[in-house]
């Protein structure tokens, strides 16, 4: 266990600290010239850049999205025509021995096949973008999937989207393959923090979906864990944490903006009407 002072010191040194420090330094030197205006503005900047990367805001935000998925339990899933892992669960990775590159997401695709293998779905539909690789086109499905044949991680059919630049092309996407198909029932897998979004935008796409939540973030946090997440120096987790939950926010706005969500009451309410 690092005592407080190394534990301050190691954060200070990462670029995040780096540049808080520097503001309170810069904000020392500016009340010392008797720049108080100034003095007070970087000292307003250094506090919100600590309060968004240096307190435990970040995770409580996320969980405000993570919260209403997270009891659940592979038991409690339906049986479905198929499951469909949304993208963004990894990068170009060419160089890589697999051939590709997991992100922080990578529990989107390990959902999917934990639900196909327990006989939730009878095809895994794998969405996502691309990459160029040496010129060429690579689809998240064409680093993927020959990694789960190899390993013979499914039996099922496995299903790719064509390339999708956002969870709207996905939702469209499926739309369009559940009518050529006949399928009436999709399990949806996407990390928790964006699991809000993505079902509004699957309802308002007409797609009745259930939501298969993972990769949890911020859900849930511990006393323990709690009480230590108060090191005032920001740290390059927090302010990921804060990044995504604002991304998530914009997200959302954007897309109702552009009529890709509607309301969440006529969502649930059209669904309802489907059943």
């Amino acid at each position: 266990m690092k005592s407080a002072l190394v534990q301050f010191l190691d954060q200070s040194l990462q670029p995040a600290g780096i540049i808080w420090l520097l503001l309170l330094v810069l904000g020392v030197l500016q009340w010392r010239a008797r720049l108080r205006r100034w003095a007070w503005a970087t000292f307003a900047v250094a506090a919100l850049f600590s309060i968004a990367g240096g307190t435990p805001l970040p995770k409580l935000l996320l969980q405000t999205l993570e919260r209403p998925y997270a009891k659940q339990n592979m038991d409690m899933f339906p049986e479905a025509d198929a499951v469909l892992v949304l993208g963004g669960y990894l990068s170009n990775g060419h160089h890589e021995p697999a051939g590709f590159d997991f992100s922080d997401a990578s529990d989107r695709i390990m959902a999917g096949v934990e639900l196909v293998r327990r006989g939730k779905a009878k095809h895994l539909v794998i969405g996502g973008g691309a990459n160029i690789v040496e010129g060429r086109v690579q689809t998240e499905a064409d680093a993927v999937e020959p990694w789960l044949q190899r390993w013979n991680l499914v039996s099922a059919p496995i299903v790719r989207l064509p390339v999708c630049t956002n969870t709207r092309d996905e939702a469209a996407a499926l739309a369009n393959l559940m009518k050529e198909r006949g399928w009436k029932s999709v399990l949806l897998v996407t990390s928790a923090w964006h699991m809000r979004r993505s079902e509004a935008v699957f309802r308002t796409a007409g797609v009745s979906v259930t939501p298969v939540a993972c990769d949890f973030s911020a859900y849930p946090i511990g006393e323990g864990r709690l009480l230590n997440a108060w090191p005032i120096v920001p740290t390059p987790g927090k302010l990921h944490d804060f990044a995504v939950y604002c991304h998530e926010i914009i997200g959302w706005w954007y897309y109702r903006a552009r009529g890709w969500i509607k309301s969440e009451e006529s969502c649930c309410k059209e669904t309802d009407e489907s059943k």
